[in-house]
């Protein structure tokens, strides 16, 4: 089901998107639809999936999002990317955070999740920003 959904994403953004033309060639689809295909995914991993193949285009407009009756979940804080890095703006129930705080690891490491997320965040180049000091 996965496997369609994003295919029709990719078609829309090859064809339909305003920004095509100009943008033809910055995606890599077949890297993303071959991690479709690894294995099921979730409905949440599937649309991180697509927000990380959206990230290409560099389009602050784009994103993809689940419509549900849920209450989007809290996780106690907010952060922002200011450079190359992640702070954090606000702390609503996280009490071992505080505003201005840089995230540079998750569980003491700096792992592939971490480094995804920041490689996504990175406006200006691929890879993983120099940013721990």
């Amino acid at each position: 089901m996965f496997d369609k959904i994003f295919q029709d994403i990719v078609d829309i953004i090859h064809h339909d998107y305003a920004g095509c033309r100009d943008k033809k060639g910055w995606d890599q689809p077949e890297k993303f639809l071959d991690r479709v295909r690894e294995r099921e995914l979730s409905i949440h991993e599937f649309t991180n999936l697509v927000e990380e193949y959206l990230a290409d285009l560099k389009d602050p407009h784009m994103f993809f999002r689940i419509i549900s009756d849920e209450k989007p979940q809290d996780i106690g804080f907010k952060v922002r990317r200011y450079e190359d890095a992640l702070y954090i703006t606000e702390v609503t129930k996280e009490e071992r955070l505080q505003v201005g705080a840089r995230i540079v690891a998750l569980n003491l490491e700096r792992d592939a999740d971490l480094e995804r997320a920041l490689e996504m965040l990175s406006d200006n180049r691929r890879g993983v920003p120099e940013y721990i000091g």
